[in-house]
């Protein structure tokens, strides 16, 4: 079970060093390196879930797949994943951050579908509009969390770490 348990965890923290490598290079507004660093999210919660119950899950569904995890192993993750930035992020609510970022997966991959039908000039204006408001964070077509995901990973690597 290690073996592969290796394995996933290796692919995932390659997916995070390209994340890295492309956030550092991007010019654009390209959500790209955030798809990768949330891939690599899922490959290391589906990991954490082969280590405590033996089984490899399907599926992107973040918070059905954190329910197969023990109460003890959510417990660790969350509280390595608190304690990597306390006062910067809110981790009160996991299940409602996984349903966030299991939409950063399935939406963000095709973000244009979000504004299907509308000219490059109605997105600008929609988008700046949007900005002049606030940038009211319930009305953005998708909300990242790159502090808590970076929390996350961090809990999910110390308790992978401690297993294999």
């Amino acid at each position: 079970m290690n073996d592969h348990a290796r394995r996933m965890y290796n692919h995932a923290m390659e997916y995070i060093n390209d994340a890295n490598i492309l956030q550092g290079r991007l010019d654009s507004i390209s959500n790209a390196s955030a798809i990768i660093r949330v891939l690599a999210f899922e490959i290391l919660l589906k990991c954490a879930i082969y280590l405590n119950n033996g089984k490899l899950l399907k599926g992107h569904n973040y918070d059905t797949l954190w329910e197969k995890l023990s109460t003890e192993a959510k417990e660790e993750i969350e509280k390595t994943a608190q304690e990597r930035m306390p006062a910067q992020v809110d981790l009160s609510n996991i299940p409602n951050l996984l349903k966030e970022l299991t939409d950063v997966f399935m939406d963000g991959r095709y973000l244009y579908e979000k504004n299907e039908g509308m000219t490059r000039e109605e997105v600008k204006i929609k988008g700046q509009s949007w900005v002049h408001r606030g940038a009211p964070l319930e009305e953005a077509d998708i909300q990242y969390f790159p502090e808590e995901l970076e929390c996350l990973i961090c809990g999910l690597k110390s308790h992978i770490e401690s297993k294999i």
